[in-house]
C-alpha cells in the first residue's frame, strides 16, 4: 500500500492534548472533570507545579480543590463568593503566560463557548485574569460522568440509546457550526451524561482546540502541530489540512460506531499506526465487527469517508440518517418478538508485533501488519466462523456449535 505523498506535511508525532490523564481503561486518549475526579484528587488539589486552591481566587470565585489537570491549565472545583453558587474554574498554568500561541488559543476557546447560548453546550460564567496574570474563566460545574466512562461500564449501546446521546450532541453541534465553529475534538471524554430533573442532559465540552471559521489569524493551525485526539481525528487533521464542520461529521461517524460496535474503529498503541489506519484504511463497517444492523453501515462508512466531500454534509444529515436506521431497527426487532439461543464457539485472534517495530514503522512493515487479520478473517469465515468484535489489531469469532442441543426462546 502506498502513502499519499501528501502526508509528509505532517507530523511523526501526537501533539500534547489538553486533556486530564485517564483513570480508568479509555476508548481514546482523554479523561473528563467530575465529581468522581474529585473525590480520587482531593480537595486540596495541588499536585506538582500546581497551586493550592486555598491560594487562589478567581474574581468573584473561590476555588476549592482540582477537578482535573491538562497540558494547558488546571480545572478548579469553586463556588461563588457571594451567593455560594458552585462552579468550574479553568486556570492557565503559570509557565505558559509568556506563550503568545498558548494565551491565544486559551483565548479562542472562552470565544467560541461564548459565542453561544446552548442547553447542550457548557455555560461559561466569568472571564478574567488572577492576581499574577493567569487567565482563566469560570463555567457551570457539571454533575455527571462521562460517554467514555459510561461505555466503560455498559459496554456497546443499544440503537435508541445511542440516538438518544446524539439527539442533543448534533443540537449543540449544529449551534456550534451556526456560531462559525468548528469543535476538532468531539470525542466521548468530552460527552457529558448528566441527569436534571429526571431527563438525561447531554453536554459537550472542551472547546481548547475549536477553529473559528471566520478568523483569518492562522497563527494556530498553520503550525507543523496537528490539534485533536488521534482516535477520532479526521484525515484532514491528521495532515494539517483546512477543516470544516464536515471534521466534526467524522468524528460523529466515529463515536456512533464505539456507542454502537463497543470499541473503536480504529485502535492503535502506537501513534504512527493509528494515523496510517485513519488515512488509508476503509471506514469499518459496524455490523462486520459487532451484532450492529447492517442499517448502520453505510452511515458510519459515509461519515468516515477520507475525502470529506464523501461525507453528509452536516450534523443534521447525519442525525436524519442516524433516526432513520434506528426506526428500521425498532420496527424489526418489534416484529422479531424472540431471540434464538444457540450453543457457539468463541475464538479470540489478536496480531502482535514487536514493539520495538511499532516505533518507527516502515510503509511495507504496515502493509504487511494490516495484511495478516483480514487473511485470518477470510480463512476463518470459511470455516464457518463470524466476527462479533474487530480492532485494528484482534477479532473475537463465533461459529455455531457442530451439534446443537440448545433451543427455545430467551
Amino acid at each position: 500500500m502506498k502513502n499519499d505523498p501528501r502526508d509528509d506535511e505532517a507530523p511523526a508525532v501526537p501533539p500534547p492534548i489538553d486533556v486530564p490523564a485517564a483513570r480508568e481503561p479509555p476508548l481514546g486518549t482523554s479523561a473528563t472533570w467530575d465529581q468522581r475526579t474529585l473525590e480520587t484528587r482531593g480537595r486540596d488539589g495541588g499536585g506538582p507545579g500546581i497551586p493550592t486552591a486555598a491560594a487562589l481566587r478567581a474574581g468573584d470565585y473561590l476555588l476549592d480543590g482540582v477537578i482535573a489537570e491538562g497540558g494547558f491549565g488546571v480545572v478548579y472545583r469553586a463556588v461563588h463568593a457571594a451567593s455560594g453558587a458552585p462552579a468550574a474554574v479553568k486556570v492557565m498554568h503559570a509557565e505558559l503566560i509568556s506563550r503568545a500561541d498558548v494565551v491565544l488559543r486559551f483565548q479562542r476557546e472562552v470565544d467560541a463557548i461564548g459565542r453561544m447560548r446552548h442547553p447542550n453546550v457548557v455555560e461559561i460564567l466569568d472571564v478574567g485574569r488572577l492576581d499574577d496574570g493567569r487567565p482563566y474563566y469560570a463555567m457551570e460545574l457539571l454533575q455527571g460522568k462521562s460517554l467514555e466512562q459510561h461505555l466503560y461500564s455498559r459496554g456497546r449501546l443499544p440503537a435508541d440509546e445511542a440516538l438518544a446521546i446524539l439527539e442533543p450532541l448534533c443540537s449543540a453541534l449544529a449551534a456550534v457550526h451556526a456560531a462559525g465553529i468548528v469543535h476538532r475534538d468531539v470525542k466521548p471524554s468530552n460527552v457529558i451524561l448528566c441527569e436534571q430533573g429526571g431527563q438525561l442532559r447531554v453536554v459537550l465540552l472542551d472547546f481548547g482546540i475549536a477553529k473559528l471559521l471566520d478568523t483569518t489569524d492562522l497563527s494556530l493551525t498553520s503550525s507543523r502541530h496537528v490539534v485533536g485526539t488521534p482516535a477520532f481525528m479526521s484525515p484532514e487533521q491528521l495532515l494539517n489540512r483546512p477543516v470544516d464542520m464536515r471534521t466534526d461529521v467524522y468524528a460523529l461517524g466515529a463515536l456512533l460506531y464505539t456507542m454502537i460496535a463497543g470499541s473503536m474503529p480504529f485502535s492503535a498503541s502506537a501513534y504512527p499506526v493509528l494515523r496510517h489506519l485513519h488515512l488509508h484504511q476503509a471506514p469499518p463497517r459496524p455490523s462486520l465487527h459487532a451484532p450492529v444492523d447492517p442499517a448502520f453501515d453505510d452511515i458510519v462508512v459515509r461519515a468516515m469517508s477520507k475525502d470529506p466531500a464523501g461525507r453528509q454534509p452536516d450534523v443534521t444529515a447525519f442525525l436524519e440518517e442516524v433516526r432513520a436506521a434506528t426506526a428500521r431497527v425498532l420496527r424489526a426487532d418489534a416484529a422479531e418478538g424472540g431471540r434464538v439461543r444457540r450453543l457457539a464457539i468463541g475464538l479470540l485472534v489478536e496480531v502482535l508485533a514487536d514493539a520495538g517495530a511499532l516505533e518507527a514503522p516502515t510503509d511495507s512493515f504496515l502493509t504487511d501488519f494490516e495484511a495478516v487479520l483480514p487473511h485470518a478473517m477470510t480463512d476463518l469465515a470459511a470455516a464457518g466462523f463470524t466476527p462479533l468484535a474487530v480492532t485494528s489489531t484482534s477479532v473475537l469469532l463465533s461459529a455455531d456449535w457442530p451439534r446443537d442441543d440448545l433451543g427455545g426462546q430467551e
